[in-house]
């Protein structure tokens, strides 16, 4: 069984990805004004959303990028309170959400 030490460095590392990973996806939905008006763009041609091939159109793109944002910003804050609680429980329910949110990702985008 992992030591109580490595185990919260898990934890962390993964705590850490998460929260990286919804700032990085809460700065592209900035960056490409998908909280605006992303489905005016052209897709897969020019504007911001060229070259990104798998979605279907702009919109399933910017559904995706919010979708990517409130997940990683959830699971973050669940990892985290569990770190900060030592709540083994929230910690649980965060790698969960992750996980379950890859399935879910990958089924409908």
């Amino acid at each position: 069984m992992l030591s109580k030490k490595i185990l919260n460095f898990i934890v962390a590392l993964l705590a850490i990805g998460t929260t990286l990973s919804f700032l990085l996806h809460f700065s592209e939905c900035i960056n490409v004004e998908i909280l605006e008006n992303v489905g005016d763009y052209p897709f897969g041609t020019e504007g911001p959303v060229a070259g990104v091939k798998h979605y279907k159109d702009a919109n399933s793109y910017s559904n995706a990028m919010l979708h990517f944002t409130l997940s990683n910003l959830f699971s973050s804050m669940l990892l985290w309170w569990g770190i900060f609680k030592e709540t083994i429980l929230f910690v649980y329910t965060g790698i969960i959400v992750i996980i379950l949110d890859l399935i879910l990702l990958n089924l409908i985008y």
